[in-house]
């Protein structure tokens, strides 16, 4: 399909780690396949997210944000790397994940290993993703998005 991606892989550089996935075939760290995490509350829940450092204007929002989510999830985690945290979510190290502004390289390959692995990507409204720049948010399975979604509209 034109304009979403297909395949992609993501190498972290610090720790060696290599995540690839393609329509149909499913998703793999290494040489094993990975899937998402089990279903759970958000209370249970992981969350993952990322700055907006470069944008500070959005930041009152986002602290608005992350208080709210804080309050209602086991914990909330900045691994620092948008790429690297899709991974995360593929293989159910994370159980949920958004962020404000991403660019289209940050996520592209993650839209095919979350997808692949089980899990869902969304924009904040509900819409497909496309690899255009913007907010995503993610979670293992769709009813944890809807949750989360819910927390960070307030």
């Amino acid at each position: 399909m034109e304009g979403r991606p297909i395949a992609g892989a993501v190498s972290s550089g610090s720790s060696g780690e290599r995540w690839w996935a393609a329509e149909g075939c499913g998703a793999f760290k290494g040489g094993r396949r990975i899937r998402v995490s089990t279903e759970r509350p958000l209370i249970e829940a992981k969350v993952g997210t990322g700055f907006p450092f470069k944008l500070l204007e959005v930041l009152p929002e986002y602290l608005g944000e992350l208080d709210r989510v804080l309050r209602h999830a086991s914990g909330v985690r900045r691994a620092g790397s948008a790429a690297l945290d899709r991974c995360y979510l593929a293989q159910g190290s994370l159980d949920a994940f958004w962020e404000k502004i991403l660019m289209p390289w940050d996520f592209a390959a993650g839209m095919v290993l979350v997808s692949e692995a089980g899990g869902v990507l969304r924009r904040p409204d509900g819409s497909e993703l496309d690899i255009s720049t913007g907010p995503v948010e993610g979670a293992n399975p769709l009813p944890l998005l809807d949750e989360l979604r819910s927390r960070l509209a307030g």
